[in-house]
């Protein structure tokens, strides 16, 4: 689960079902959806397994997660810049 399977751009890869981001100096597992007008992410830092669970509704819900993950952890993170562009 944790071994990138398939490489997507420098930083982000797709394991087993489980997205694998690699940004300054850190590793992330992370893996997020769109339900019934929810959008969910989950974000766990490997080394230190610390884990950060957002949901949101609405449309935008996705941008809402994006800017509470960033502020848990001081890191754009490029998974949203790659699919909220």
């Amino acid at each position: 689960m944790q071994s990138p399977l398939s490489r997507v751009n420098s930083a982000l890869f797709w394991g087993l079902g489980i997205g694998i981001e690699q940004t300054q100096g850190h590793e992330y597992l992370w893996q997020w959806g769109d339900h019934e007008g929810w959008k969910d992410s989950v974000l766990a830092e490997t080394i230190t397994r610390s884990v950060t669970g957002v949901s949101a509704n609405g449309r935008n819900g996705m941008h809402v997660n994006e800017r509470v993950l960033r502020a848990c952890t001081g890191i754009h993170h490029p998974k949203f810049r790659r699919w909220l562009a």
